[in-house]
């Protein structure tokens, strides 16, 4: 929402307050015993209601409003909040108070009577509790607000990355390739082969049909990878030269969401040759999954990040929007190696 609406919506409602209070002031007789001589006039009336109800109400509003409900948010402690809420409801009193001492008159606590003035500070403290309350209500409507309208861009960025990662999987020059060197096997290894040939069809049948699931098991994520991990092994005259160690678990995750970084590690490692040039592993720990993958790079050569198929950026937003604030993402470049390392909090048990 646009801080000019909540500057207005703020507006609007202390404007309906002050007319409330207003109509209080030009309709009421109160007249404490021994705090005037003559009756109330409408200003002194006016200036009770402010100490009574405007003070405290503006005070315990904006402590609600910024301090409780984010302290809510954090804890999610009832509780602790309820009495947060309480102690700011006492402190808009106190200052309510304050100012019918100071602003009316000096000595109007010592005239009240600790009956009458017992009475009032807790009619104050309900006074401050329900403006409280009603900054807590809008502050949560604001922050509800917000959160959809965040939700919905994401949720249709979502969609069109969903759509170029689904693309950027089927990537041509990987199938050429791969159907290419079937061709090559199917004379000397025709076993191995169709092994392959079966590997590559699976991979096609996940991608078009396993990919359209919002969650999928992390075993099937798994094995899509390792075949097709399998696929580039043999473009690659050294098979050892990538490492992947695996999983089993019962728990689920996005599918293809460790993909991105894995074709970066393919398309940037610099040497195939040598063994563990690229290693990648996936490994569980109750509800959390950690997902690393590091490659050799060289470093005279493009600096990796600039083309990653879908851009580190994408994958953030994608990130943000399967996991928010329950992932952890890294990466870094060290000594001609380029490292991912990510972590996810499923609500899985």
């Amino acid at each position: 929402m646009k801080k000019s609406i909540v500057i207005l919506l703020h507006a609007g409602y202390w404007a309906c307050v002050l007319i409330i209070l207003s109509l209080l002031s030009g309709a009421s007789t109160i007249n404490f015993v021994g705090i005037t001589d003559d009756g109330p006039s409408y200003g002194y009336v006016f200036r009770l209601f402010v100490g009574t109800a405007l003070i405290p109400a503006l005070t315990a509003f904006y402590l609600y409003y910024f301090f409780l409900f984010p302290e809510y948010i954090k804890k999610k402690k009832l509780g602790r909040t309820i009495g947060l809420g309480f102690l700011f409801s006492v402190l808009g009193a106190i200052e309510g108070s304050l100012y019918l001492t100071i602003g009316i008159k000096a000595d109007l606590m010592t005239r009240m009577g600790p009956g009458i003035f017992i009475e009032i500070f807790s009619s104050i403290i309900i006074i401050a509790a329900l403006s409280g309350i009603m900054g807590f209500i809008m502050k949560g409507f604001l922050t509800w607000f917000k959160d959809m309208k965040v939700k919905e861009e994401l949720a249709e960025k979502n969609h069109q990355m969903e759509m170029a990662l689904v693309k950027a999987q089927l990537d041509p020059h990987f199938l050429f390739n791969t159907i290419n060197n079937i061709d090559v096997l199917i004379q000397k290894k025709p076993e191995a082969a169709s092994e392959y040939l079966n590997k590559l069809s699976e991979i096609l049948r996940f991608m078009l049909f396993e990919t359209k699931a919002e969650q999928i098991s992390l075993n099937m994520e798994v094995d899509y990878i390792s075949k097709f991990i399998e696929l580039h092994r043999i473009r690659s005259s050294n098979s050892k030269f990538v490492n992947f160690k695996g999983c089993e678990s019962n728990l689920t995750v996005a599918p293809m969401l460790f993909m991105p970084f894995i074709e970066n590690a393919f398309k940037h490692c610099s040497d195939k040759k040598s063994d563990n040039s690229i290693q990648i592993e996936i490994k569980t720990k109750g509800s959390e999954i950690f997902f690393s993958c590091k490659n050799k790079y060289d470093v005279n050569k493009k600096s990796i990040g600039t083309d990653h198929g879908l851009g580190m950026e994408l994958i953030n937003k994608r990130l943000l929007t399967l996991y928010p604030n329950s992932h952890n993402l890294n990466v870094s470049k060290s000594k001609a190696q380029y490292e991912v390392s990510l972590s996810l909090r499923t609500n899985e048990h």
